[in-house]
């Protein structure tokens, strides 16, 4: 027969620890199904007179480990059970803190999981629950960077997407929020909001809400004045994102922009108006049946219109300066860009009457410009002596000689503020010899 020594190996430790039970499993192949079911009755038995201790153990240690003050070893019960099951006693004990009401305890029992149980897998819960907890207190830095901690030190939790969410709602805050003269002396609202977008997309920058963060980064951007940021925020939305639902929010927006930049008061910057326009006329054709199209066709009439009184004062400018060429050329822009506006009526009144003082020929450029009978003859003859040089018996001068190679001339660029408009030095043509 068996020793029943050979069945259960029972120690027993009568201090706080309780009971601890190992048995020797090697020996069930020996017994007989008599033997076996006696060894499960009093399995069971023993069991079930340990149970009530085991739980009071497990009580006594979450209250121990609450009460551990910072950096203290944790006591015998906690070094006993196993670190999971003492990471779950805590948790639970830390969620009823939070909602008797005792904010500080359950701040401290989050901490100490997190601290304390970093491979545990109620770790990330409790960081999770501490980032919101932290929310709910109004420490909206404290939580975004909590919720970032989670983030990245446990990438595969299943609280990750939330955490993300959470973090962007933060963020959308400081975005939304009004500068205060005093709180904001270091930094504004929207570089916080655009430092915390920033971090999320170097955290998840193909996550699911990877599109709107970058938009709402070009929002912080615009924000902030930084033209060029912002377009560039959302190029690379359309560009890293090109089948998100919001590429075409941020097409528009571009355009936005420019428009912004060009409609300012007192500004003559025609080159943002005209990509302004580019970009409108772009989101017209790729999403004519959006719900912003009323809207585009709304902002290309206000550019045009715009676009129409700014030549028309850098024509003013010129004629002020009785440059009338460089006047009449803007003034004939105005009416050809917008024929039945204000400035359009204003304009061909002024182009008649420099027209009547200088003249058609006196305003034709180019080819078109009316020659004298001395320089048309003197063409002729230039032209003839060239001619004659394809013949094969030509013996005369050489081409070089007859002509001098003529100085490069200068392409005409197109000025687009009223601070590049500055009056030409005036060139007295040479007077012809008597």
């Amino acid at each position: 027969m068996v020793s029943k020594r050979s069945w259960l190996y029972l120690l027993k430790e009568t201090n706080e620890v309780g009971l601890t039970l190992q048995v020797n499993f090697s020996y069930f192949a020996l017994l007989d199904s008599m033997q076996l079911r006696t060894f499960l009755i009093l399995a069971l038995s023993l069991l079930s007179l340990a149970t009530p201790m085991l739980h009071a153990a497990t009580e006594d240690t979450a209250s121990a480990a609450r009460t551990t003050s910072k950096g203290k070893a944790p006591d015998r019960i906690t070094q006993l059970l196993t670190s999971s099951t003492e990471a779950a006693v805590l948790l639970r004990q830390a969620i009823q803190d939070e909602q008797s009401g005792n904010i500080v305890q359950a701040i401290k029992g989050y901490r100490y999981i997190v601290k304390h149980f970093v491979f545990a897998q109620e770790a990330p819960q409790a960081q999770f629950l501490l980032a919101k907890l932290f929310k709910k207190r109004g420490s909206l830095q404290k939580s975004f960077d909590t919720f970032q901690a989670l983030i990245a030190r446990y990438p595969e939790a299943k609280q990750f997407d939330e955490s993300i969410a959470e973090q962007i709602n933060i963020a959308n805050y400081y975005l939304e929020k009004r500068n205060q003269v005093f709180l904001n002396i270091l930094m504004s609202n929207f570089e916080i909001a655009q430092h915390m977008y920033e971090k999320i997309l170097a955290s998840a920058p193909f996550g699911r809400y990877a599109p709107i963060v970058q938009f709402n980064l070009g929002l912080t951007y615009e924000r902030q004045g930084r033209v060029q940021d912002a377009v560039q925020a959302y190029q690379t939305l359309i560009d890293k994102y090109p089948n998100s639902s919001i590429v075409s929010n941020a097409q528009y927006q571009i355009a936005y922009v420019y428009m912004r930049v060009g409609l300012r008061k007192n500004s003559q910057d025609l080159s943002a108006l005209s990509q302004a326009q580019d970009y409108f006329q772009d989101y017209t054709v790729q999403y004519g049946n959006s719900e912003h199209a009323a809207q585009v066709q709304k902002n290309l009439r206000t550019i045009s219109e715009r676009e129409s009184v700014n030549i028309y004062n850098i024509a003013r400018f010129y004629d002020q300066n009785h440059n009338y060429q460089a006047a009449y050329t803007y003034y004939n822009e105005v009416v050809r860009r917008q024929p039945s506006s204000p400035q359009a009526v204003l304009a061909k009144t002024r182009i008649e009457a420099i027209r009547s003082t200088l003249g058609d020929d006196a305003l034709r450029t180019g080819p078109d410009k009316a020659q004298t009978g001395k320089m048309a003859a003197m063409r002729r003859k230039m032209q003839a002596q060239v001619e004659t040089q394809g013949l094969s018996d030509y013996a005369g001068p050489s081409k070089k000689d007859v002509i001098p190679d003529e100085l490069p001339v200068t392409k005409p660029k197109m000025r687009t503020g009223e601070r590049e408009l500055q009056p030409l030095t005036p060139t007295e043509p040479a007077l012809p010899h008597p």
